[in-house]
């Protein structure tokens, strides 16, 4: 086993979503461009680029339980509490 030692540098503040309150889950994409913030009224679509919001989705009655992307990041698939999407 080999150890190395990691320079612990002070994390830094790089930007605030101020109309994304209380978020209830985080997705990146597997390619990091975009970023899915899921609150219990709407799920956010933004991009990592330009850190602008893409795009806006209803959040199921019961709210997300699980948001996952496929492997080319084309379709982001999520469940609801009650199991129905």
């Amino acid at each position: 086993m080999h150890e190395s030692a990691v320079e612990k540098a002070p994390l830094r503040q790089f930007h605030v979503f101020e109309q994304f309150k209380n978020p209830k889950m985080l997705k990146f994409s597997n390619g990091g461009h975009l970023l899915v913030i899921a609150d219990y009224k709407h799920i956010h679509i933004v991009s990592t680029y330009g850190l602008e919001e893409l795009k806006e989705l209803q959040v199921p009655s019961q709210g997300v339980s699980s948001l996952s992307f496929n492997s080319v990041d084309t379709l982001l698939m999520f469940t609801s509490m009650d199991g129905y999407y």
